[in-house]
């Protein structure tokens, strides 16, 4: 009996002391404890499913899923996380990143990946447990060319208030030079050439030029704002001094 239940043996019963009671016991046991074992392989089944279920979802999940330890190394990495950073699972498991992980907001980090570019990175962090440890798990989503798109927007946001500054600018100038101009032609016309007339016109002239690069901003053309040229109106402005 002993090597019989040493070889895996659920129960034995004595010849000497069957009976029918015990019989029906012992059958109800086995009955029972089949029943049992089916519903144990298939939970185990189930679970083995589930986790393979799981695997699969991390794996194509789009996002970068990283899951890391207290001590910042990562133990795990989906491989939207290895794109993003250009490490293999492998790789990056030798690497200690320094991430704000005890926050739990949504954050922006900027990374520099495995080909020295740089990566903005948009970061949600929770706490987990992982081969019964505590880890942070850290979903990360590449916001890099949204980030690019909306400092465009700014920028041309800004060269069109500029350009609407610079006409508003010029159109303020344009009848004073003109009453300007007309009162120098006529004060010549009365006077003469001198000195103070010649200079007056000389800073006329200034002023002129001054509006005239005000509305060459107006008319450039729209282009990537990185290859715009912004005229400094307060630069091109301190032209407009009096001659010593």
């Amino acid at each position: 009996a002993l090597q019989s239940l040493q070889e895996g043996a659920q129960e034995y019963l004595v010849k000497e002391s069957l009976n029918s009671e015990m019989l029906t016991r012992v059958l109800r046991y086995t009955i029972e404890r089949h029943r049992a074992q089916q519903k144990l392989n298939a939970c185990l089944q189930e679970l083995s499913l589930d986790e393979a279920r799981l695997n699969a979802l991390i794996k194509r999940h789009t996002q970068g899923i990283l899951v890391i330890d207290k001590a910042g190394r990562v133990r795990f990495a989906n491989p939207v996380a290895e794109e993003l950073l250009g490490y293999s699972q492998k790789d990056l498991q030798e690497l200690r990143i320094d991430l704000p992980l005890h926050s739990f907001e949504p954050t922006e980090v900027t990374l520099r990946d495995r080909d020295g570019a740089y990566r903005i990175l948009e970061m949600d962090v929770l706490e987990i447990e992982w081969d019964q440890e505590d880890m942070y798990l850290a979903f990360i989503r590449d916001v890099t060319r949204r980030r690019y798109m909306e400092e465009t927007h700014r920028q041309e946001e800004m060269l069109q208030n500029v350009r609407e500054l610079a006409g508003a600018v010029a159109h303020e100038f344009s009848q004073p030079l003109t009453v300007l101009n007309n009162m120098l032609y006529l004060l010549k016309t009365e006077y003469g050439e001198s000195p103070r007339i010649q200079a007056c016109e000389q800073m006329v002239g200034r002023i002129t030029d001054l509006v005239d690069h005000l509305r060459n901003i107006i008319r450039v053309e729209k282009r990537d704002y990185l290859s715009t040229r912004i005229l400094d109106i307060r630069k091109s402005s301190s032209l407009v001094t009096e001659p010593e």
